[in-house]
């Protein structure tokens, strides 16, 4: 597991409750600066959200379209914290690294001179399970 914010090993041990917590007090920071955020809570960052293999096709892909635009909502405030648990609840509970790899490296490229960005192409290219044009 990598938590985008912290160095590898440091990531690997906080728990993905602890990550989801986090995101849930990150995207209610975001929602206090845009309340754009605010329809996140019951999708994307809802605890009974299934896990991505067991849906459907359309079910896929109307998570993708969410995922999409939430990683455009965020992008200008990727380098926050609160949006970087953000992220790490969507890579851990989403699987965003390998449904929606290039959604994923266009969110931080604004902030492409940053240790967030050059994390996110790893994560794409190591842990997405296939060849991408990113890597």
């Amino acid at each position: 597991m990598h938590l985008l914010s912290l160095p590898t090993d440091e990531a690997a041990r906080v728990d993905s409750e602890s990550v989801f917590e986090g995101a849930i007090m990150g995207l209610e920071q975001l929602t206090a600066l845009d309340n754009r955020f605010k329809p996140f809570f019951s999708t994307l960052f809802s605890p009974h959200a299934p896990p991505r293999e067991l849906l459907t096709p359309d079910e896929n892909k109307a998570v993708s379209s969410s995922v999409a635009l939430f990683l455009k909502l965020v992008s200008p405030h990727a380098a926050m914290s609160s949006a970087q648990y953000c992220l790490e609840h969507l890579i851990r509970k989403h699987h965003i690294h390998r449904f929606d790899y290039d959604e994923m490296i266009c969110c931080p490229l604004p902030w492409h001179d940053t240790a967030l960005f050059v994390r996110a192409v790893k994560l794409v290219r190591l842990l997405g399970g296939k060849s991408t044009r990113w890597g």
